[in-house]
């Protein structure tokens, strides 16, 4: 890669995690980042160092950014952060984990294991459905967005957590057999593009919400992100239902 390209990637990504910083703050970041490229690609090896650089301080870049948000904002975008992080830790799981007998052939553990799935859904889906509705300007309109999000959270936090260990465990039954089912391909996919959903709506959409809290039809990038998350994850539920009549 060309020292110009990498300067390119690192000014995107400190684009990506200054957006709707204060914009003193925001301007003053980027502008000591654009000062640190400027010095690397006069220097011959630039491209290896900013490379290196920008590889070696996502983490500190990412916690600056959480400090410098409102304090009212940044635990949920900590916990957005954190369903990232979650996610690829558990595809990495995925890509790995061997078949479980105990799974396969108890006589209770598999259909606990259904119920238990379905249950979270009913939390996670059902509650987040409420949410996406306000942020969509479909319902809910007076109720201000950040009163909804308050009281839903502790809810979905539980249900996306009940969901994703008993999708685990279900999984775990014929591991080889979901990996190579597109259907269930399909809902990994459409479940990491709603995650990523909602880390960018708390990350960054959020951050502005006390301009637009009380407003009936919230601006139209909040409503994108509502109408992006009622599609994925109505498509990670249909995928989910299909992975029985996919495949081998």
């Amino acid at each position: 890669m060309s020292p110009r390209t990498a300067a390119r990637v690192a000014r995107h990504w400190t684009r990506l995690y200054t957006a709707g910083l204060p914009a003193a703050v925001r301007d003053t970041r980027r502008a000591e980042v654009e000062s640190d490229l400027w010095e690397s690609l006069l220097d011959a090896t630039g491209s290896r160092h900013i490379l290196a650089r920008l590889a070696l301080g996502v983490v500190d870049d990412l916690t600056w950014s959480l400090t410098q948000m409102d304090t009212s904002t940044r635990a949920s975008a900590k916990w957005s952060v954190g369903s990232l992080v979650v996610f690829a830790s558990t595809w990495l799981w995925l890509t790995s984990a061997p078949d479980s007998v105990v799974i396969r052939e108890s006589l209770w553990a598999f259909p606990a294991a259904i119920v238990l799935h379905l249950l979270g859904l009913v939390l996670f889906v059902g509650l987040r459905l409420a949410l996406d509705l306000r942020l969509a300007g479909w319902a809910f309109g007076n109720t201000p967005v950040s009163e909804m999000a308050s009281r839903v959270a502790p809810w979905t936090i539980a249900g996306g957590v009940l969901t994703a260990v008993s999708g685990m465990a279900l999984y775990t039954a014929d591991a080889a057999r979901y990996a190579s089912n597109p259907a269930f391909q399909f809902k990994v996919a459409a479940l990491g593009l709603a995650l990523v959903n909602v880390w960018f709506f708390h990350a960054i959409t959020y951050r502005r919400v006390n301009a637009w809290d009380t407003a009936a039809t919230p601006p139209l990038n909040v409503r994108v992100s509502g109408y992006f998350s009622l599609l994925l994850w109505t498509v990670t539920m249909v995928a989910g239902q299909l992975v029985g009549y996919t495949g081998s």
